[in-house]
């Protein structure tokens, strides 16, 4: 028979336990939905010019990332983007698309799964 004190010892750890799968599955979405509204402005993106409305966007969302993710993985964004941001019109898009697929790969890069984990 549990005590009156062990009982408020399982009820809190049950609660941590719920609150942190809380903070990993909404990390997750926000995650997702960032990188999608990402995707989504940098295909509205034709050239270089094209760049400013991108770029508020892009800087707002990896700074939030910054608490989410490793700072290699925002490096390996920013670099990319300075890539693209700076290359010639006719390296653009070949940037651009790099630059894409990165976004595209951080939700599966980041999922709490047991491959990420080990």
């Amino acid at each position: 028979m549990l005590h009156k004190g062990e009982i408020r010892h399982v009820v809190l750890i049950i609660c941590l336990v719920f609150l942190l799968a809380f903070i990993c599955l909404g990390s997750e979405v926000y995650l997702n939905n960032s990188c999608q509204e990402l995707i989504r402005a940098l295909q509205a993106v034709d050239d270089p010019a094209d760049l400013d409305g991108f770029d508020a966007l892009f800087d707002s969302i990896t700074d939030t990332w910054l608490f989410l993710l490793p700072h290699s993985e925002i490096d390996r964004l920013s670099e990319a983007y300075f890539h693209m941001y700076s290359a010639p019109e006719d390296a653009f898009e070949q940037e651009k698309q790099v630059l894409i697929h990165f976004l595209e790969m951080i939700p599966d890069r980041i999922r709490l799964s047991a491959q990420n984990v080990l």
